[in-house]
This record gives structure tokens, C-alpha cells and sequence, in this order.
């Protein structure tokens, strides 16, 4: 890390040159003795990064940004601030510390911090910058694993949270124990020196595998963002539950489901009907924790098939947790779709959306919403609006 970089005069020019192209800017001449275009390039790649990502860095000074990999697996700062919500208490340990974005954010419920990091490049600048973040916290600095550090450590903490990493010798794992480190073999240990764990994993984790490997768990949060599902957050506690409760989450909408894990497996098979007035979409959120019945049973709505995960209701139900749309035009003659400007939905029928829009030349967009579905057993093409 060159600390020249801080100069006011070099961060101005960064600030002022940061909408530029960085690729571009890195294969120029920089215009500094002691800084180079490689350096420079990294700066302004982290700030256009930052801006959408994690934009309260961009008024942080004398912040250093890493590389782009680093930003790009980092959190982002809406998840960093949901995560703060989980832990609360005196201690707290990052054993994969990484950019640190989570570490700040959860940090901040604590008085002591132990950053613990083995890729020491990325240890030296985060050690930095959280130095710069924080002011008035207890901080220790680890350069190691978090396989090394858990069996040499005999200090105690409030708090555990652990990100392993899905990419290894450049290829991606899919399996709970692929990752690294191994939360599996891990988990144990770390229960030894603090009473709760918080994992983050890839939206791509099933929650049933989860629970079904993992011993422990209390909690899982599903977080989604604008429809979008971002992470998984799994809880580990020095107890054993096999109801773990859980939570669907969109922070941008500011919607949330709670059930505990057992309740789907109990609630009542949902009533199948052809499309009625109302045609509802969970959240993705909701689809991912796979609580179909229990989305029917809380909001009186019948499921048009099995493997539809689509709902209706001839009744408005304002507080969905997800998309609304309103019929206009019930079982739509084919022959009417040629050309048209319109969104199309397929769901549970034998066409993919792209083969639906190739088939019938149907170009997206405007306010029409044509559903291409599965009802009881017949297949229907529905044209709606969205109402929410």
C-alpha cells in the first residue's frame, strides 16, 4: 500500500478523474513521480465501484480501496447494515475478514474487534482503513487463517461471523463443505469460544441443506434487494433446534415473512384454482425459502398448481409480500400476440419466456403483462396490468 496516494493534491486528482475509464486510465503515463497509473487505476475502479455498492466510503478520507476482486466479493452496504442487527455484546471476531465492510458495520455493536485476514496484502490495506473507520474501538489485527487462528485461540467471544469463500484456485464450489474454511469441520470449535456464529453464504445455498449439514442453527435469514436475493445469513448457537426459525427479507421494499422451518411441513395443502381476479408473485425471497403452503395459509390465496408458484384471488390483498397484477383479458387467442410490445411471464408452461417473445415476435415493454401459465391443468395466457 503506498501512502503517498493520501497527498490531498493525488486524492483530488483521483476524485476529479474517477468517472473515467480505468482500464484506459492504467495503461496511460501516470502524472506522478511516486504513484503509479497501476495504482491510480485501482483507486478510481474502487471509488466507481464504491458509489453503487458502498457509497458512504466515498466520503471516508484517506481511505484505501483494494483490488477489484476484493470489492467485487465484498458486502454491500445495505446487507453490512442488516448484519449489524444480528449481534450485540462486548466481543466480536471476523474470522474472514476481507475489505472489512462487514467487520465495520457489526463492529460497531462492539467494543473489542478482532480482524482476522491470511491474504496479507489484503490485511495490511483493511488494517488500514479500518484504523481510519474506527475511532474509539479496541481493534486486533491477525494475519493468519481462521483454521490456525480458532485452534490457537483461547479468548471468548460475544460473536462469530465468517464468510467463506466459494471460489478456490479459480474454480466455484457448490457444496456447504468445499468451502473455505470448511464451517463443517469448523463449526465445533468455534462454538467453543463463542455462544453464536453468523454465516454468510451465497443466495445459491439451498436452506434445507443447510440446516440439514449444519448442526446448531437458530436462524436463517434469506435477504433479498429489489426482488433480488443477495445472501443467506445462517446463526449457529450453543443449542440444539431442529425448528430453526426463518426470516424472508427485501430491504428495498422493507417487507419481511417469519415462519419457523416445521410450520411448512405442517400447514395444509393450499387450494388449487384457474386464475381468479388477482394474480400474486412471492417475493424471491419467499420463493427461496420454499414456504409455498404458508404463503396461501397467511394470505387466504388459492395456488394454481403444485409447481406454479403463482397465486390469485378474486379479492385484493394489498399487503402481499410481492408483485400484484389485475386481470383484463382472460385466455388470449394466440393469434393476437404477433408483434406485440409487451412483458411476458412464463410459469410452469412448456415455452421459456425467450421462447415465448422469439415465437411471437413479442417485443418487450410498455404496461401489458402477458402470463404464460399452468392453472389446475390448463394452460392459460392471461393479459394483466401491475398494480404493485
Amino acid at each position: 500500500m503506498n501512502e503517498a496516494i493520501f497527498k490531498n493534491e493525488i486524492q483530488e486528482y483521483i476524485k476529479s478523474i474517477e468517472n473515467f475509464n480505468a482500464f484506459v486510465f492504467h495503461l496511460k503515463k501516470s502524472p506522478f513521480e511516486n504513484i503509479s497509473s497501476k495504482e491510480l487505476s485501482q483507486q478510481i475502479q474502487g471509488r466507481q465501484i464504491a458509489k453503487n455498492k458502498i457509497p458512504f466510503l466515498l466520503s471516508i478520507k484517506n481511505y484505501y480501496y483494494p483490488t477489484h476482486l476484493n470489492l467485487e466479493q465484498a458486502s454491500s452496504e445495505f446487507t453490512a447494515i442488516y448484519k449489524q442487527s444480528l449481534g450485540l455484546g462486548e466481543s466480536f471476531l471476523d474470522l474472514t475478514g476481507g475489505m472489512g465492510i462487514d467487520t465495520y458495520f457489526i463492529g460497531k455493536n462492539f467494543k473489542s474487534i478482532t480482524y482476522v485476514e491470511k491474504n496479507q496484502e489484503l490485511f495490511e490495506i483493511s488494517k488500514h482503513n479500518l484504523n481510519v473507520l474506527f475511532q474509539d474501538k479496541n481493534l486486533d489485527f491477525i494475519n493468519t487463517s481462521a483454521e490456525y487462528f480458532i485452534e490457537n485461540n483461547k479468548k471468548h467471544f460475544d460473536l462469530i461471523y465468517i464468510d467463506p469463500s466459494r471460489r478456490i484456485n479459480g474454480s466455484r464450489k457448490f457444496l456447504l463443505e468445499e468451502l473455505e474454511p470448511n464451517i463443517i469441520s469448523l463449526k465445533d470449535d468455534m462454538l467453543k469460544v463463542s455462544n453464536k456464529i453468523l454465516i454468510k453464504l451465497s443466495s445459491l445455498f439451498d436452506i434445507k441443506e443447510c440446516i440439514k449439514k449444519i448442526d446448531n442453527v437458530t436462524e436463517i435469514h434469506i435477504i433479498s434487494y429489489k426482488n433480488e436475493v443477495k445472501e443467506l445469513l445462517i446463526i449457529l448457537e450453543n443449542t440444539t433446534n431442529p425448528n430453526p426459525k426463518i426470516i424472508a427479507i427485501d430491504l428495498f421494499y422493507n417487507q419481511q415473512f417469519q415462519y419457523n422451518y416445521i410450520d411448512e411441513e405442517m400447514a395444509i395443502k393450499p387450494n388449487y384454482s384457474l386464475s381468479e381476479k388477482y394474480i400474486y408473485i412471492p417475493n424471491n425471497s419467499l420463493l427461496k425459502a420454499g414456504c409455498f403452503k404458508l404463503i396461501s395459509f397467511q394470505f387466504q390465496l388459492n395456488k394454481l398448481h403444485p409447481n406454479t408458484h403463482i397465486y390469485s384471488s378474486n379479492n385484493l390483498i394489498d399487503n402481499f409480500f410481492g408483485r400484484i397484477f389485475e386481470i383484463v383479458e382472460y385466455n388470449i387467442n394466440k393469434k393476437k400476440l404477433k408483434g406485440i410490445k409487451a412483458n411476458v411471464i412464463s410459469k410452469n408452461y412448456p415455452l421459456d419466456t425467450n421462447e415465448i417473445k422469439k415465437k411471437y415476435k413479442i417485443v418487450d415493454g410498455g404496461d401489458a403483462y402477458y402470463f404464460f401459465i399452468k392453472a389446475e391443468e390448463k394452460y392459460q395466457i392471461l393479459k394483466c396490468i401491475r398494480i404493485k
